[in-house]
């Protein structure tokens, strides 16, 4: 393992998946042990400003963040990493096993939060099921590449843009906003059939191609925030509830 803050590593050497673990140094000792560096190309950061000076210069596919960083609160950390324009996966480890607490870091941006007592083995495991899905999903874009003219075509909804390249939501009137791998998957799925609901289930299924450990309770909650990152200057939801069923985008909106 080698620290960021003494010597960049050079993540692009080899086809082993780039891992950086941020924060506390007793937390990257422990997952160390179950990760060995014949697997992974791990290095570690102890400031939340090295963390995305890192992921800035280079590509990395997932980011386990110890929530004490030296530097930045937690929140500010996962807001300022899912901004960036290639975003790795993220996982967060929480300060407490408050359920509300896990609620609050998925909201705000993280692909998976883990507590406070959650072991190196179960840490292993998570990783090791995010970065599956990220090589399976890399593998879908580069044969669809082959297949449409190198890239997959936009889902396009009553003027809004679903980039699903970039994993960008392009507004009516020409913002942009960044979205996780469960955000696009969540719009796409929408967007795809307008005003037709998407049952839980369904869209859990979905989810669960980029994390396993999803819940119900997880996918009210993924969707509360992406409507909050989308949500028009008049108030009216992009994305409505029907009760007892599930979630559909309107089949007319108001720009």
């Amino acid at each position: 393992m080698q620290d960021i803050e003494s010597e960049p590593p050079e993540c692009d050497n080899n086809d082993k998946p780039n891992v950086v673990i941020a924060g506390n140094g007793g937390l990257a000792a422990d997952v160390i042990k179950w990760m060995p560096d014949s697997l992974y190309n791990i290095a570690s950061v102890n400031t939340g400003k090295a963390l995305i000076d890192l992921l800035t210069a280079s590509n990395q596919d997932l980011v386990l963040i110890n929530s004490s960083l030296a530097d930045m609160d937690v929140i500010s950390v996962i807001q300022s990493v899912s901004s960036l324009k290639i975003s790795p996966h993220l996982i967060v480890r929480s300060e407490t096993d408050d359920e509300i607490d896990r609620i609050i870091i998925l909201e705000i941006g993280a692909d998976d939060c883990i507590t406070l007592s959650c072991g190196p083995r179960e840490i292993k495991a998570r990783v090791r099921a995010l970065l599956r899905r990220r090589l399976s999903e890399d593998h879908y874009l580069r044969v669809s590449s082959t297949k449409q003219d190198n890239r997959l075509p936009d889902v396009v909804f009553s003027d809004w843009i679903l980039d699903r390249n970039r994993r960008q939501l392009y507004s009516p009137s020409g913002e942009i906003t960044s979205l996780t791998h469960s955000e696009d998957l969540i719009l796409n799925a929408l967007f795809s059939e307008p005003g037709v609901v998407k049952d839980r289930s369904s869209l859990m299924s979905l989810m669960a191609g980029i994390n396993q450990f999803v819940e119900k309770r997880s996918l009210d909650v993924f969707v509360s925030r992406l409507r909050k990152k989308i949500a028009t200057r008049n108030r009216n939801d992009l994305i409505e509830t029907v009760r007892g069923e599930g979630y559909r985008v309107r089949a007319t909106t108001t720009k």
